[in-house]
């Protein structure tokens, strides 16, 4: 995705650096709401195409925060 994407919607893939130097540390996350306070701030690398999805996640982790969701498989497609 290009650098002018920004946290607008739900269901954003992020994958977020833990900014320590000489670091590789970091994670993805999908973003459940607007997050426009993260601008600039994580790289936007794609999205979810089912808000279905997104919303039931956010449900399950909100729902039991000590054992949040694991996503066991993903497609990804490219997008002409």
């Amino acid at each position: 995705m290009s650098a002018g994407h920004v946290f607008d919607r739900p269901g954003l893939l992020a994958l977020a650096n833990t900014g320590a130097p000489h670091s590789s540390a970091a994670e993805f996350f999908i973003s459940f709401a607007p997050l426009t306070q993260l601008k600039g701030k994580h790289t936007i690398i794609g999205s979810c195409d089912s808000e279905d999805v997104v919303r039931e996640l956010a449900r399950r982790a909100l729902a039991d925060p000590a054992n949040p969701p694991k996503i066991a498989t993903v497609t990804i497609r490219r997008e002409p």
